[in-house]
């Protein structure tokens, strides 16, 4: 058994409560997305309570996998995972909000262009594992992430800032 002192075992143990109230706080928005699950997908209440329970399977199953990740190479590695993980689950609302401000009545058509897209989430993954492959290097790969959290960062900083323009400044071939 691991002899750990009570400094050792306190940031595990604040950070470890803290993920499970995060998640806790995610599911606690099942209530209002099983009626849409519903509604969208013509599934039966039995149905649509099975997909909530699968997240929940997966959180016990993957628990073992975690602990022993953390075994082998250390608690690094899960707290670095663990960030990764809280920093991109509140990246798409930020951008979300951030690409909608101000546009008045092109709301609706930026927020829809804005949940198109998500389909890069399909896409890039494929380029992620050609990348890969002709390489040899998984590595390598990872150079797709890094150009869209390149992007990411970019809109953070700079790229959601609207200007006001006047019809008069558009050319007319674009009007």
């Amino acid at each position: 058994m691991i002899n750990m002192t009570k400094s050792k075992t306190a940031f595990p143990f604040i950070l470890i409560t803290s993920l499970f109230f995060l998640w806790g706080f995610a599911h606690n928005l099942d209530p209002i997305l099983i009626p849409h699950l519903k509604k969208s997908f013509t599934l039966t209440t039995v149905e649509a309570t099975l997909a909530d329970s699968a997240v929940f399977i997966s959180y016990f199953v993957m628990a073992l996998p975690a602990g022993f990740i953390m075994k082998r190479y250390g608690t690094i590695t899960v707290y670095t995972v663990m960030a990764i993980c809280f920093f991109m689950s509140i990246m798409f609302p930020t951008i979300f909000a951030l690409g909608i401000h101000g546009l008045k009545g092109d709301t609706a058509l930026g927020s829809s262009l804005i949940i198109m897209s998500i389909v890069g989430g399909a896409i890039l993954p494929r380029a992620f594992g050609y990348i890969s492959d002709v390489t040899g290097n998984v590595q390598y790969g990872y150079i797709i992430p890094a150009v869209c959290f390149t992007m990411v960062t970019y809109f953070g900083f700079r790229g959601h800032k609207t200007a006001n323009v006047s019809a008069k400044s558009i050319p007319v071939s674009i009007l």
